[in-house]
């Protein structure tokens, strides 16, 4: 027995769905706070969630090097549903001190950072 249009406007007007969402640090400003300009990018996570048609992606990441300044990465991003790779990328990334706008040494920064 087929629906009625009202009968699946009033299920889905009656259904709830949860997503979490871990914040991410380009999420936040300087002061570690969730910026308000991200809450439309978790709203349409929440869309993409309650919609089905989402997919998960899991994002391997492995240091390649370690300089003085800087810290080079790999990372690659799989399909969770069959393990494809998606894309892989080095990227190098480097550490400002807000304090002083100067780069901090890496070995510096990660001995504060692992404590």
């Amino acid at each position: 027995m087929i629906e009625s249009k009202d009968s699946q406007r009033q299920k889905l007007l009656s259904a709830t769905d949860t997503t979490r969402v871990k914040v991410r640090f380009n999420d936040t400003d300087s002061m570690g706070v969730v910026h308000f300009k991200n809450y439309m990018v978790y709203f349409d996570d929440g869309f993409v969630s309650f919609a089905k048609f989402g997919d998960y992606i899991i994002v391997k990441t492995r240091i390649k090097n370690i300089g003085n300044k800087s810290i080079k990465f790999i990372h690659e991003l799989y399909k969770e549903s069959d393990n494809t790779l998606l894309a892989k990328i080095e990227a190098v990334r480097f550490v400002l001190n807000l304090k002083t706008n100067e780069l901090m040494d890496i070995m510096d920064f990660l001995e504060y950072y692992l404590q």
